[in-house]
Formats: C-alpha cells, structure tokens, sequence
C-alpha cells in the first residue's frame, strides 16, 4: 500500500477507517500504520488478549519499520473518556482523578495518535455517539502537542518514541 507522506492528510484517513470499521463491527481493533520514506504504508492490526500489554507487539512493530524504512506510526483505537481533568477540578493530583474505566458516566471514543521520528505529534478524539440506529461520531480538536498524561497517549506516545529510535 501507498500514500500520502503528509502526516496530517494520513491521519485524517485513519480516523475515517477507524469510524468505519466501528460502524461495520461495532468496534475497533487497535491498528498501527508504519509510513515509509517512500510512500509505502504497512498496518498491523493488533488482536491481543484485554489483559496483555500492546508493547508485546513491539518485534513486529520494528520489523515493519526497518523493512519499509518507516519515520512514523500512525495508531487508532477505541477508548474510554472521562469529563475530569486537572482542568475542571483545580488541586486534584494526577493519581487522584479516577480512570474512565471506573467511572459509570464514561464516554466512548475512537482516537487517532501519530508520532514521527522528528518528535512531530498529532492525535484526536473523535466520540462514539450510540444511537436506536447505530453510532454516530462527534470529532473533537486535533492536538499538536503532546501534553503528557495517558488521556492523550503518553504512555503510547513514550512506547512509539522507543520504537522509532529502536529501528
């Protein structure tokens, strides 16, 4: 497969995939693209147990890198939202603002996350809207720096930066 190199036309892309294939089947499988100097893209769609660590994936990740001489991973998946943040609740610590899996009123969204080997970051939240007649999606701001915390992929934007350098 080819494309486009411009990262932001590509994720763009991906995310109309991963609405896609939530519409088709419900969910969505986490899946990385690796992009490629010359315009070949590889994807990987991860199938892996809920309690197994998505790093576990990591040799295959770096094969596909090395083979078609990658400089970004694109990822999308589903996740859980929560409405609190640092923001909204000023002097709640980090460790004390529940994770959305703990939380009743959670929401649903599928998100976008992109890293290049340049450190150039892009990742969106596009929420799940279930409906008598199926889902519909709400896409949220595309952020372009990476603000730290899992909510927005620090923990996976850590795991891609090991990634790249690792190739």
């Amino acid at each position: 497969m080819t494309a486009s190199t411009d990262l932001p036309t590509f994720c763009d892309w991906m995310l109309k995939n991963a609405k896609e294939e939530h519409q088709r089947a419900g969910q969505t499988a986490p899946t990385i693209a690796v992009l490629g100097r010359t315009g070949r893209v590889a994807v990987y769609k991860m199938r892996h147990r809920p309690d197994a660590s998505l790093r576990m994936h990591s040799p295959a990740i770096i094969g596909m890198l090395r083979e078609i001489d990658g400089w970004a991973l694109v990822f999308y998946t589903e996740c859980w939202t929560s409405e609190i943040t640092m923001k909204n609740r000023p002097g709640i610590h980090v460790d004390d603002i529940p994770r959305p899996r703990e939380m009743p009123d959670r929401g649903e969204a599928v998100r976008v996350l992109a890293i290049t080997e340049d450190g150039e970051y892009r990742a969106q939240l596009s929420m799940i809207r279930r409906g008598a007649f199926g889902s519909s999606f709400e896409d949220g701001p595309v952020v372009t720096q990476l603000p730290g915390g899992e909510a927005w992929g620090g923990s996976t934007s850590e795991w891609f930066t090991q990634l790249l350098a690792a190739k």
